[in-house]
């Protein structure tokens, strides 16, 4: 449930980033349930969060700049 929560509290994005922050919710919550601390869950949110900067949005930005 917490994983469906997560996912529509991105709705902005429109419903394919619903489904993928609903996955990446799951992964949030194994990662909680496997250190035992909402700590995991924050440091593996920081972590896509910080490859989808460098790999999809820093690129797209600096390739609409030319």
């Amino acid at each position: 449930m917490a994983s469906i929560l997560f996912g529509l509290a991105h709705l902005a994005g429109g419903w394919d980033y619903v489904l993928l922050s609903t996955i990446a919710g799951f992964g949030y919550g194994w990662a909680m349930r496997r250190s035992g601390r909402i700590e995991g869950a924050i440091a593996t949110h920081f972590l896509v969060n910080s490859l989808h900067f460098g790999f999809f949005t820093y690129p797209a930005l600096a390739g609409s700049m030319q």
